[in-house]
């Protein structure tokens, strides 16, 4: 079992990815976070910088750890669903903004397809909104 976390795109992936260190250690499971990238917009230098960034940040830990990149595009939900799938995932962790100040929120059509068809359970933290890459609704 593991745990998967989409690294969001040109946004710190901190606070997500300190959830879940925090929730793995406690459970002995491994990390697999997942890169959902364009070669249009990065290079596969730019992509390979960037997951050995993520990885010396988890080397620090006692973690297993994987990463994954898709740069098929595609749906986001689709891809985390896919990759926790493949790895038996107990959980996910999404990242999404907190609400505004005097506004209501209305869920993204991703983070909908995400809770109704994910094979496991999906943790949402505050931070970065991980599903506006995808050209999807803000929250």
């Amino acid at each position: 079992m593991a745990i998967v976390v989409p690294i969001p795109s040109g946004m710190p992936a901190d606070r997500i990815l300190n959830r879940a260190i925090e929730i793995a250690t406690q459970g002995d499971f491994p990390i697999v976070g997942l890169l959902v990238r364009s070669l249009a917009e990065q290079s596969q230098h730019e992509i390979d910088d960037e997951i050995d960034q993520l990885s010396d940040l988890l080397e620090k830990t006692d973690l297993a750890f994987r990463f994954e990149t898709r740069v098929d595009g595609g749906e986001l939900a689709g891809h985390l669903c896919d990759v926790a799938q493949e790895h038996n995932a107990e959980l996910i962790i999404v990242s999404l903004p907190p609400k505004p100040a005097n506004a209501s929120v209305h869920l993204g059509d991703q983070v909908q397809k995400l809770l109704v068809d994910a094979p496991c359970e999906v943790l949402v933290v505050r931070g970065a909104d991980i599903f506006t890459d995808s050209g999807s609704e803000e929250l």
